[in-house]
């Protein structure tokens, strides 16, 4: 994809200082090299998708460090309000915690439609159907931040602290 849109890869014995250096979303290896810059595959995906070099950086493009822990063990989690790259980053991050991602919302568990109950929503804010769905359901919804500060954590935090009504 690189190639494809005229960048160049460099060989590790490279001596320059490439602009940028991909790493794996989930970075446990260390970076023996020297870049402008260090991103993940998320940041040339989304390139790819919009056809030019992206003008900023974002949270998602960058590599991130896993705990040993996997904190989101027994959480079932739909994500609503976030798309595109930053949307499959935080659905590989609910997984590599420990979580199951669903795309569908549900209230109960449904063997025949191939669904479990959630436990969680992520939103970017606070409204729409499944927003409103939560409430009447008395789930947590939470931003974007509660994953990453679990991660970061390596533990489930609190999920008050993290209500997506108090953004």
């Amino acid at each position: 994809m690189i190639e494809g849109f005229a960048g160049e890869l460099v060989a590790r014995s490279y001596k320059g200082i490439p602009d940028y250096i991909v790493v794996p979303v989930f970075n446990k290896c260390e970076i023996h090299h020297t870049a402008t810059e260090i991103v993940n595959e998320f940041f040339i995906k989304q390139c790819g998708i919009e056809s030019c070099l992206l003008p900023e950086i974002l949270y998602y493009h960058r590599p991130f460090d896993l705990p040993d822990s996997i904190p989101l063990e027994n959480c079932v989690i739909t994500i609503s309000g976030y798309s595109g790259t930053e949307r499959d980053f935080l659905g590989s991050l609910i997984e590599n915690l420990g979580g199951q991602h669903q795309e569908q919302f549900a209230r109960v568990t449904s063997e025949a439609r191939g669904v479990v109950a959630s436990t969680h929503l992520v939103s970017d804010k606070p409204s729409g159907k499944k927003y409103s769905a939560a409430l009447k359901w008395g789930l947590p919804v939470v931003s974007k931040d509660w994953l990453l500060e679990c991660a970061n954590k390596g533990i489930r935090l609190p999920e008050k602290d993290f209500s997506v009504e108090d953004k």
